[in-house]
């Protein structure tokens, strides 16, 4: 069985009234949990939605920015003061993976025995390749595609493509309106899609952009939202775009 759940809807600026967590999503297939994005606070989150640092086995980041990386090392962290088995290893898969490190990793080094090799587990890094699918992982019935989109000029920023059990999962992580976006979502049967106002954002999309992107996938769901706009209000009427709540969970 596959299973989405939606942690975070929610962007850089906390919205109070809202309470939405960062831009976060788990994805479980194959008996293993995947991360998408480690927002700060995510251990917390994970908690929320029944889950402890160590039942994740795989985290994916889609760039480098803070509100997408800041909860890397408290998880990774309360992995290394939980004593996460040897036989436990942690894999990151992320764009430039030498730059995670030196930029977010390195600055705790000496709070950790090394940076590879917390405690008794290791942390297996995985660069990735525009259109290249990911393997050697240990995934052998996922399909992962990583897409570059347009959203930063300092970081690389990628959507993920999976196919799981027949089912086709977008997620985009932060970009502008681009034409790598549409052949993301193009015949998924789900895509969470970053939507971050109805005003114009620079290197995000709108509300209008996003339900222009709801014509290429037979359910849309927007994260990554501002506060300031009335999110259900804007998508009224779009049958296909569906304003999740935090921690809501589909099952395929």
């Amino acid at each position: 069985m596959v299973e989405l759940t939606i942690l975070g809807t929610g962007a850089w600026i906390a919205d109070a009234k809202k309470k939405r967590f960062g831009p976060s999503v788990l994805l479980k297939n194959e008996g293993k949990n995947i991360l998408i994005d480690a927002p700060g606070g995510i251990n917390y989150q994970l908690a929320h939605a029944g889950l402890v640092a160590n039942d994740i086995d795989y985290i994916f980041l889609t760039h480098h920015h803070p509100d997408h990386t800041s909860g890397l090392i408290q998880l990774i962290g309360e992995m290394y003061i939980t004593r996460r088995s040897a036989k436990s290893q942690l894999t990151i898969v992320s764009p430039e993976p030498q730059k995670l490190v030196r930029r977010i990793l390195k600055p705790y080094k000496s709070t950790f025995d090394s940076i590879e090799k917390l405690s008794q587990f290791k942390i297996n890094f995985k660069k990735i390749k525009n259109g290249a699918q990911i393997t050697g992982i240990g995934l052998k019935e996922t399909g992962i595609t990583p897409c570059k989109l347009n959203h930063s000029k300092t970081n690389e920023d990628y959507g993920y493509r999976f196919e799981c059990e027949g089912k086709k999962i977008a997620i985009t992580g932060d970009t502008a309106y681009c034409e790598e976006l549409v052949t993301l979502l193009s015949g998924t049967d789900v895509a969470i899609c970053e939507c971050s106002h109805v005003q114009k954002l620079p290197g995000h999309l709108t509300a209008y952009e996003a339900k222009t992107m709801s014509l290429f996938t037979k359910k849309l769901i927007p994260y990554h939202i501002y506060p300031g706009w009335d999110v259900k209000k804007e998508f009224k009427g779009f049958g296909n775009i569906h304003v999740a709540k935090d921690l809501e969970r589909i099952k395929f």
